[in-house]
């Protein structure tokens, strides 16, 4: 058993007082609430945990909605045509 190594889940610093680690089998045995090594109060923890939760949501739809990619497949053409378009509209921005 393994005690002086930190771990890191989601973002959380865990000390290997508050989870268990058996080497033989290569697995973490985690205790049924993640307490982060701060002075945060569980309020805000879970505030953070809300942020990144949404933060997260906001990547997917993005890649999934908003992407190059995903505008090209909604138009019907090709990814690089969508870049290009992107080009122009920033080279007419950056020069009035």
């Amino acid at each position: 058993m393994n005690t002086k190594n930190t771990i890191y889940q989601d973002g959380i610093i865990l000390t290997s007082n508050s989870v268990s680690i058996d080497e033989n089998n290569a697995s973490i045995q985690l205790p049924n609430k993640i307490t982060p090594v701060t002075k945060l109060t569980d309020d805000q923890v879970e505030e953070v945990r809300h942020a990144v939760w949404k933060r997260e949501d906001l990547r997917e739809h993005i890649r999934e909605s908003l992407s190059n990619e995903a505008i090209a497949k909604k138009l019907g053409v090709n990814v690089r045509t969508v870049e290009r378009v992107i080009r122009y509209v920033i080279s007419k921005e950056n020069n009035g």
